[in-house]
């Protein structure tokens, strides 16, 4: 296996209304590779994306990022390498183009003009969507909208994409798109998410929390599958795999 090359390793964290949200969960992510983070509701998958991309720090625990350990809160140098989808594009699309929010994080990582420009027509044309670029954000469809909030996190070439429920409220068609974009991508990419069937075709290795606790890590294939170990972590058998 690929050596790792972002790690977390023990990290806990307590909200003031809910303590022990997350207790001592590791995990380790290699270039390139797709990781999905499973749980029932609260079982602490949005928690660590939050973590893992710097939003929340941890009450314990410490992050490893190309062998050496990162400070938190991260550093600039770190955020620009973790790229984030957040469960809701409204909180991440906030300019009056869409334009403009992909252009944000290259125009503040000090690039020239042309040089943002590039980045910016670049990274929409990845997913998709160069014919957004004018267009409002608040006007459009739930599923351009996370195609803007996906450019937006590809602008400025991470390493790292977290994805937060990235399928939520998508409709067939645009949920296919979804996941052939996200298999196609070669930054490594962690995605949190109650869509086992999107787990599935992306993601061939899984995490499953329970109550803030790692509950089960391995292939995703013989854990998804596994109709009494999802049932002990208050899951369910994929869509596509139910009788």
């Amino acid at each position: 296996m690929t050596a790792p090359f972002f790690q977390g390793q023990d990290l806990a964290f307590s909200y003031p209304d809910a303590p022990g949200a997350l207790e001592g969960v590791s995990l380790d992510l290699a270039p390139g590779e797709a990781l999905g983070i499973v749980g029932a509701n609260g079982a602490g998958k949005s928690t660590l994306l939050l973590l893992l991309a710097g939003v929340l720090p941890p009450s314990r625990g410490r992050f490893v990022l190309d062998g050496a350990k990162i400070p938190t809160p991260f550093p600039p140098s770190v955020r620009r390498r973790l790229g984030v989808v957040f469960q809701d594009p409204d909180d991440q699309l906030f300019l009056p183009t869409v334009y403009e929010d992909v252009a944000f994080g290259p125009r503040h990582r000090g690039l020239s003009p042309q040089e943002v420009h590039a980045a910016a027509w670049g990274a929409l044309e990845r997913v998709g969507a160069r014919h957004l670029a004018p267009r409002m954000p608040h006007a459009l469809s739930g599923g351009e909208k996370r195609l803007a909030a996906l450019a937006a996190a590809l602008a400025p070439a991470p390493d790292v994409l977290l994805l937060d429920e990235p399928s939520a409220a998508l409709d067939p068609r645009a949920r296919r798109h979804l996941i052939e974009l996200l298999r196609s991508l070669p930054e490594a990419r962690i995605v949190a998410s109650h869509d086992l069937d999107l787990v599935l075709d992306v993601c061939p290795r899984v995490m499953i929390l329970r109550e803030g606790h790692l509950f089960a890590q391995g292939a995703t294939a013989d854990l998804l599958y596994d109709a009494p170990l999802l049932d002990a972590a208050g899951l369910e058998l994929p869509l596509s795999h139910r009788p």
